[in-house]
């Protein structure tokens, strides 16, 4: 189980790494691009995600967190 599965069988409330980033840049914070070659940095050591680095912003905005 994900560190999120296990905060929330515990009732609590948990977002992932994407959540975040999409998170930072609608504050301002991050730019599209910074948040993805963020993105790119963990996919290359092998963490599984939804989008690579250059898919972030569509990727987020088809999902809602954008």
């Amino acid at each position: 189980m994900s560190a999120k599965g296990v905060a929330r069988s515990h009732g609590l409330d948990a977002h992932g790494t994407l959540w975040l980033l999409a998170r930072a840049h609608r504050a301002g914070k991050l730019t599209a691009g910074g948040a993805g070659n963020i993105v790119d940095v963990p996919r290359d050591t092998g963490m599984r995600l939804p989008c690579d680095g250059s898919g972030f912003d569509r990727w987020a905005r088809r999902t809602g967190l954008l």
